[in-house]
């Protein structure tokens, strides 16, 4: 399941202050303007693309790159099926600073573009598709035709920030609602035979896509075999990039099962990661596309942060606990010690 997240209501600096103020627009065609997506970016802004189709049913979505693919026109394509009507990559009718030559003219006919790149000069650029709406948060809203309260607080966290930019045009909170994921059967058939019901299993993702930001390995090894001594399976949640540590991790913890290295009906990919996340009671995650993976479906989570801020990028789950290296006096992972962290999956488990 998809997490459900209530944001703070953002009032609109021009809106009446009654509760039920009408929305400034009812838009037919809407193009959200983004840069880049890779996997981890594309799970995270799934709240968000919910919001979209929840507040505008009718509305045509179309997601817009400027810089390069994004894996909603591929890896995420099915997931989001329900949620975009089109996907166009770097379209050689959008302008920004890196087109300023575009061919306008060629571009469809959008009422609203909300721009979630947040760069002032690409708003500029992008306002010259002449919508009833612009919403960029660039500048404190500067060049938006939607802004919220002067002196309202700037969201801490990303998708906060994005949820923000549909609130401030309908003028009232969000309330997203959880909705299943459309995984496949087969997978979630061979995660059940792989982590049968009537145990409880506790998954390890050492990896992440910049090495800065990975705990030690050896201490999600000493992780492991803490949660054997307590009667739990460790469940180690291997990536390609770490494939090759594979048999270190069976000689050090026999225990543990390292599903993703088993046999699948089809190569393992995002959607097998959540249909083995499902069947975690809680997992313990670095600050990675991993992580982004088992927010998608709502996995209890204790994640580890460093040199990233966990106040921007903490997945957001129903269950959730977030150990921060700064608060041990460093922004290296190796600062957050292994005792905390098993005791905040002990607390999990409870």
């Amino acid at each position: 399941m998809i997490f459900a997240m209530k944001s703070a209501s953002i009032p609109d600096a021009h809106a009446p202050a009654h509760k039920h103020a009408p929305p400034i627009l009812v838009p037919r065609a809407i193009a959200c303007l983004s840069g880049t997506e890779v996997i981890g970016d594309g799970l995270m802004k799934l709240p968000f693309l919910q919001a979209l189709r929840a507040t505008w049913p009718a509305a045509d979505i179309h997601w817009v790159t400027s810089r390069g693919p994004t894996v909603y026109a591929s890896t995420l394509s099915t997931l989001v099926k329900p949620l975009i009507t089109a996907v166009h990559e770097t379209p050689a009718w959008l302008p920004s600073r890196h087109n300023p030559q575009a061919d306008v003219q060629a571009a469809p006919t959008f009422d609203m573009i909300i721009d979630t790149r947040g760069r002032w000069r690409d708003e500029l650029q992008a306002r010259r598709l002449r919508p009833k709406m612009f919403v960029g948060q660039s500048w404190r809203y500067f060049f938006s035709d939607a802004k919220p309260a002067l002196f309202q607080p700037r969201p801490a966290h990303i998708a906060d920030r994005l949820l923000e930019m549909i609130e401030v045009t309908v003028r009232r909170p969000l309330i997203i609602q959880p909705q299943p994921l459309p995984l496949p059967a087969a997978l979630c058939a061979r995660a059940e035979e792989l982590l049968p019901a009537g145990k409880m299993y506790v998954g390890l993702a050492p990896g992440a896509g910049n090495a800065i930001k990975c705990w030690p390995l050896e201490n999600f090894v000493a992780l492991a075999r803490h949660v054997v001594t307590v009667g739990k399976i460790p469940v180690f949640i291997l990536g390609p990039a770490e494939e090759s540590w594979k048999n270190d991790l069976h000689t050090a913890v026999p225990q543990a099962i390292l599903p993703l290295q088993e046999n699948w009906p089809q190569k393992p990919d995002i959607f097998t990661t959540m249909a083995v996340g499902q069947r975690l009671s809680v997992a313990v995650v670095n600050d990675s596309g991993t992580s982004h993976m088992l927010v998608a479906i709502n996995c209890p989570l204790i994640s580890l942060f460093g040199p990233t801020r966990a106040a921007k990028l903490a997945p957001r789950v129903t269950r959730s606990h977030v150990l921060r290296a700064q608060d041990y006096g460093d922004d290296q992972m190796r600062a957050i010690p292994v005792g905390d962290v098993v005791r905040a999956v002990e607390g999990m488990l409870r």
